[in-house]
């Protein structure tokens, strides 16, 4: 069904275009604001690009992309159709790695699927251009080579993702912890695993030493992080963002709360079934991103815990990794359930990116 060609991403732009109708005509949002001007204002300053919350490449591709259109796009659109094209670009990645690891295409394009439109964040972050997706882009691009033995191609798109967003270090640390462990395992090539490290740790490393040069300060690029995301606002020592907010009480928080903790528990889950059963690949396509999920889930506060949503978006890539792999996924996806179950869930998950925008429209207003 939805492998058949066209159908994916004819679904997955109709989804965007609706949403877009929804931001611009329906709560007529301007998104230019917090990190979206921020990020704007980063591009017209390169010179220095030393912001203690942001790493560069985002601003530098917004800085290229408007000398390329000789600046005849306003900033807020100009971002989106950044955001928009690693969005799409994302998916086909996403899509493509499920397929190397021998997963049909049918299974491949609904857990495409539910990247895409996943609860609250999905297409909300193509629309509300910040880095998420362009770092999300680089990462797979990193997968997908990686997997296709690009070794080289692989370390720089990480590389990339790097001095995207800062989400993805963790990521990406934990992928190449788990790399050397293996190959000092199996007695491998630790020369080229380390031209492919320093690949991708240089630039992060060029930009740390310059912005310590800068700011006469060995641990900037970590201050503000360490300052304003993992310091507590309850009396909990850690779990603050996802205890912390239910403790708050009301609607709003204990439902936030509620789904934080939902989507903590399911990286535990993945992470027990990825031990037990030895999953092909769990090693660099599972354990880093559910281990990074579950270490944000522990530290990051009440005010930045939502990182985990925006980027728990690629706990898909595991989950279905472990769906694949279970004896009755046949019966998952067979046409009665798929029509019944897989469609609405992923119909309502789509709902949640209109609620997600509505709540951004009156949280900035």
């Amino acid at each position: 069904m939805l492998a058949k060609k066209g159908i994916l991403p004819g679904i997955i732009i109709s989804a965007l275009l609706i949403s877009y109708l929804f931001l611009t005509v329906i709560v007529r949002f301007n998104v230019f604001v917090s990190d979206v001007s921020g990020y704007w204002n980063d591009s017209l300053n390169l010179i220095t690009p030393f912001h203690k919350n942001h790493v560069p490449l985002y601003p530098i591709i917004i800085s290229i992309v408007r000398f390329l259109t000789f600046n005849i796009f306003q900033p807020t659109l100009l971002m989106q159709v950044i955001t928009i094209i690693t969005f799409l670009i994302s998916c086909y990645l996403f899509f493509s790695t499920l397929n190397i690891e021998g997963i049909s295409s049918e299974i491949s394009a609904v857990g495409t699927l539910a990247f895409a439109l996943f609860p609250f964040v999905g297409v909300t972050y193509v629309l509300f251009p910040v880095a998420d997706l362009p770092a999300i882009m680089f990462y797979l691009a990193g997968l997908y080579t990686y997997k296709k033995k690009r070794f080289l191609i692989s370390s720089i798109m990480f590389g990339c993702a790097l001095i995207t967003h800062k989400a993805l270090w963790p990521v990406i640390g934990l992928f190449y912890l788990f790399q050397l462990v293996d190959i000092l395992k199996k007695h491998g090539n630790m020369a080229r695993f380390s031209i492919y490290l320093v690949c991708s740790f240089l630039p992060l490393l060029i930009l740390w030493i310059s912005g310590a040069l800068y700011y006469s300060s060995l641990n900037w690029i970590i201050s503000s992080n360490v300052a304003g995301e993992m310091a507590t606002k309850s009396s909990l020592p850690v779990f603050d963002g996802i205890i912390g907010t239910i403790m708050q009480g009301g609607i709003k928080e204990i439902s936030k709360g509620i789904f934080l903790l939902l989507l903590f528990i399911l990286s535990i889950v993945l992470l027990v079934y990825g031990i037990k059963y030895k999953i092909n690949d769990f090693l660099y396509l599972g354990y880093p991103i559910v281990l990074s999920i579950i270490a944000l889930g522990i530290i990051l506060n009440q005010s930045e815990i939502w990182a985990i949503v925006r980027f728990g978006r690629l706990l898909v890539l595991p989950l279905f990794l472990v769906i694949s792999k279970t004896y009755f996924v046949n019966n998952i996806f067979s046409k009665r359930i798929f029509t019944n179950v897989v469609l609405p869930v992923l119909f309502i998950s789509l709902l949640t990116n209109f609620f997600y925008i509505w709540y951004l429209q009156i949280y900035y207003q």
